[in-house]
């Protein structure tokens, strides 16, 4: 288990009953690009760009041909269809996470009522609803997710047993006008993000590792930002300074940027006690506490 308690200096008046609580909105205030929309839309690495560019083309052509002679087109079809375009996808930096959040994004983009992701709160809400159960149909992404792999491993989608009535699902149904629902969208393209054709628990730890290698990412994203030298630390402590109202004070912080404790100016009277880290920092690489 890491350590994410870090205790500066020992104060020799006596421990401070002063704490002050940071969130993403300190480093926003910073001018630290650390917005949810920034990880994607600002990512330099051109191995990311390539593979979200790529990704975001074949979700292109997925959805151009749902519009293909839509009457003719059942979703088991279309099902072999989207298997044949993710045969030639490889990603290798993007994380699961990553990619269903584009999905996400990609059907959402015309939907001025949708949930834009634009930050990190929006992310949590999205992984939490992935694994929550809707109140009207007992379902969600992830038994989503499950029940189509059970479809794939066991080939059902060719023509037998096509139709689930537990799921409300008839995938001899054909494609309505225009294209797939944003449901039957999303649904057919989420076994194709994680293979993994196991049972439950393996889908389970997988979605962990997967939550690691997308945090990692925006880890790496992090560490490409201006969080080191004297400029960001004394920026950082003059903004720590101002809301503290105590000559010593102890610092909470949500984010992975680091909290810089060594004092700029000796003649500061303004010092921090302790940092505590509650998901870890972008320095120390410990970004997920175990």
């Amino acid at each position: 288990m890491s350590d994410n308690n870090v205790k500066v200096k020992e104060n020799k008046q006596g421990d401070s009953d002063t704490l002050v609580i940071i969130g993403n909105g300190f480093d926003l205030s910073l001018g630290l690009k650390t917005r949810f929309q920034d990880y994607f839309d600002k990512n330099k690495n051109n191995d990311f760009v390539q593979e979200k560019e790529n990704f975001n083309d074949l979700l292109n052509k997925i959805s151009k041909d749902t519009t293909i002679n839509p009457n003719k087109i059942s979703k088991g079809q279309m099902f072999e269809t989207i298997e044949n375009y993710f045969k030639d996808f490889n990603s290798t930096i993007l994380s699961f996470w990553d990619l269903y959040l584009l999905l996400l994004r990609y059907i959402n983009k015309n939907n001025t009522n949708s949930n834009k992701l634009e930050d990190w709160s929006d992310v949590e809400t999205q992984i939490k609803r992935f694994f929550t159960e809707n109140n009207e149909n007992k379902s969600n992404d992830f038994n989503k997710l499950i029940w189509t792999q059970e479809l794939r491993k066991g080939k059902q989608l060719y023509g037998y047993g096509e139709h689930d009535s537990s799921h409300g699902i008839n995938w001899t149904q054909t494609v309505p006008n225009s294209s797939f629902d944003k449901d039957d969208f999303k649904r057919i393209i989420l076994p194709f993000l994680l293979e993994i054709q196991n049972n439950k628990n393996d889908t389970y730890n997988e979605l962990l590792n997967q939550l690691n290698k997308f945090e990692q990412n925006f880890s790496n994203y992090i560490l490409k930002l201006p969080i080191k030298g004297d400029d960001y630390s004394e920026c950082y402590q003059n903004k720590l300074n101002k809301i503290s109202e105590s000559t010593w004070y102890n610092v909470l912080t949500f984010n992975y940027t680091p909290v810089p404790t060594k004092t700029i100016f000796t003649c500061e009277v303004k010092r921090i006690n302790h940092v505590r880290y509650i998901h870890g920092t972008v320095v120390d690489k410990k970004i997920i506490p175990l």
